[in-house]
């Protein structure tokens, strides 16, 4: 089908160039990518008709993007010359192969589960969302053909993600003479302070939890094509972009001007404070965070907790850690092993990274680490490696590895639940991971089989081991886990996670009962902080409301997420690096408080006997 489909999937160059209409009997290139992009669906209505279709008929959400998508690439190649076509037949034909893995793929499920095709349809078309998204910028800033072909021949090439649902023309149709001035000159710098690449990612973060997805389901916006923007959203997305605009200008000016500073991805938080890469002339990268980086060095730092229960347990299984640099903000740039394709993890590496998760999950249990989520936590070669250790050592709650379609690990009981990995894992050999009593598990782009047994002992096992280690060692432990303590200034707090804090802004941008809302997560935010099961070393603080409505109130305006920290130093809690709350807490009184808490922490997990959150 996919043959017949696109094996005409070129229009000559005569017709390129005179752009002229053609012939009855020449199929415009366009039109092939229309059935390139089309064939998609079809082919899932031929092997699954249910699930194209909802009961009343109507085009599903990915039939509807899909066709957005055509409209789109339509304007764009009737606009285009040869090198355009060129580098379109190249994707189109990388589509085309993709295409032709699906139904192979498709083929081989024998369980109707429609989210599977959403799942897959979205992340094959992922690669041509982002250069249509990556020509709509070109387009706007009257880049030149070349600026493209540098993008597209770039290494790593482009991830948006899901998250993309409107393009940045439609964005900057819609934005008034103000704003539209505002983002042009931000552009403008962008482009003298980053890569092509990386101002795209820039302008991809200033819309990131904010015009994303929210401005499609809400119906007083518009449908997809009629989205519209409202000036006070306009105004947080241009004012985000013009924050992370000011911080690269910052960093390229700290680090010099041959260095190359791009930005990551994460959101902005106050003052535009967010992670960026740093690429030098000898072509090494670092990573920069705009925050303090002790709390993460004094767990996964080269000399942190990690390192030295590492030295407690000698064994060739250690827990990774990375080099950190606290004076300079800066760690080391870590990258994820295995692909689907080219490197594949075995069997017997998935085996030792299992064992690995249960020993972060036993040092997680004592040592009160939480937020450790898909992103982040990262496999490395030697491992997985906690990528973002900024919420550690305070909280009492929530210190398993989360759960989730896209988590690192399914830690609730594992019968019945498959463990849920970020690398792809060999499935060869004789037994296999295919074997007769393999489950299968959805992960980001494939489903993949194995047999979750073997990797529920391999974790319990990396997590009994280095519980009896700490228990063995336990004074020594104690002791050093108060020395790296001493060197912790600030840790962040979530009283709301990200999530939350996300919706918040987006109901203030789109809600105009300010005050009632402010009220309302006031009090969260309140009671997260005085949860006896959470925060139970601050409790007793006494937290002032009304900063705390006030630096919501401008977060709000500003489009940015808040960021909730206690300072070990002064006992005081912040929230935007303003104070909302005193404690009558020292430094060394908490550190006495952790100490304990990690004693008996101890001490219950093994008389628990089961470590399962």
């Amino acid at each position: 089908m996919y043959e017949q489909l696109i094996s005409q999937n070129s229009r000559t160059k005569k017709y390129a160039a005179q752009n002229t209409k053609p012939s009855v009997n020449q199929v415009p290139y366009s039109s092939m990518i229309h059935l390139a992009i089309k064939s998609g669906p079809l082919v899932l209505q031929r092997i699954r008709p249910e699930t194209v279709r909802d009961r009343a008929g109507d085009i599903t959400a990915t039939e509807k993007e899909l066709s957005h998508l055509v409209r789109v690439i339509t304007g764009i190649v009737s606009k285009s010359d040869d090198n355009t076509v060129g580098h379109a037949e190249q994707l189109i034909e990388l589509f085309r192969q993709e295409l032709n893995q699906y139904e192979e793929f498709l083929r081989q499920s024998n369980e109707n589960n429609p989210n599977l095709e959403q799942i897959v349809l979205s992340k094959k078309n992922k690669k041509l969302q982002d250069m249509i998204y990556l020509y709509g910028t070109l387009e706007l800033q009257g880049e030149s053909l070349k600026s493209m072909e540098r993008m597209l021949t770039d290494d790593g090439g482009l991830d948006f993600g899901g998250k993309i649902t409107m393009s940045v023309s439609n964005v900057y149709s819609q934005l008034n003479k103000r704003n539209k001035d505002l983002f042009e000159i931000q552009f403008a710098r962008l482009q003298t302070l980053t890569t092509p690449k990386g101002a795209l990612e820039a302008v991809r973060n200033a819309g990131k939890n904010l015009t994303a997805n929210r401005l499609l389901v809400n119906p007083g916006y518009g449908t997809y094509d009629e989205a519209k923007m409202p000036a006070n959203v306009q105004n947080a997305f241009v004012n985000r972009l013009t924050l992370t605009t000011n911080l690269i200008a910052r960093v390229k000016a700290e680090v010099g001007d041959d260095v190359i500073v791009t930005p990551t991805g994460s959101d902005p938080h106050f003052q535009g404070r967010q992670a960026l890469f740093l690429e030098y002339p000898d072509g090494s990268k670092r990573v920069y965070k705009d925050r303090s980086l002790r709390v993460d060095d004094a767990l996964t730092g080269n000399n942190g907790i990690f390192a030295t229960i590492n030295q407690y347990y000698g064994q060739p299984i250690e827990l990774p850690v990375m080099e950190i640099n606290p004076d300079t903000r800066t760690e080391e740039y870590v990258e994820r092993t295995g692909t689907e394709r080219e490197n594949p993890v075995t069997k017997e590496d998935a085996w030792n990274f299992y064992y690995q998760l249960g020993m972060m999950q036993c040092a997680g249990t004592i040592l009160s680490l939480v937020d450790i989520h898909a992103d982040n936590v990262m496999f490395i070669p030697n491992g997985p490696i906690i990528t973002d250790a900024e919420c550690n050592f305070l909280d009492s709650v929530g210190t398993c590895i989360e759960s989730g379609l896209y988590s690192v690990l399914s830690t609730a009981e594992i019968e019945g639940k498959p463990a849920n990995s970020l690398f792809y894992i060999d499935t060869g050999g004789p037994e296999g991971i295919m074997s007769t009593e393999a489950h299968r598990l959805y992960t980001e782009k494939y489903l993949y089989f194995f047999n979750y047994h073997v990797f529920q002992d391999a974790y319990q096992c990396g997590f009994d081991n280095l519980l009896n280690t700490l228990w063995a060692r336990e004074q020594e432990f104690l002791s050093d886990y108060a020395e790296k303590l001493r060197q912790v200034d600030w840790i962040r707090m979530l009283p709301l996670s990200t999530d939350e804090f996300a919706s918040f802004i987006n109901e203030f941008l789109f809600n105009p009962k300010h005050e009632k809302l402010l009220k309302t997560y006031t009090h969260k935010i309140l009671m997260g902080i005085r949860n006896k099961h959470n925060y139970k070393f601050l409790r007793k603080a006494n937290i002032n409301r009304s900063a705390i409505h006030n630096v919501l109130e401008r977060a709000g305006k500003e489009g940015t997420i808040p960021t909730v920290e206690f300072n070990m130093d002064d006992g005081c809690i912040y929230m935007d690096q303003t104070m909302i709350g005193t404690t009558n807490r020292t430094k060394e009184s908490m550190i006495f408080d952790m100490k304990n808490r990690a004693s008996g922490l101890i001490e219950t997990t093994r008389q628990r006997g089961r470590r399962w959150d």
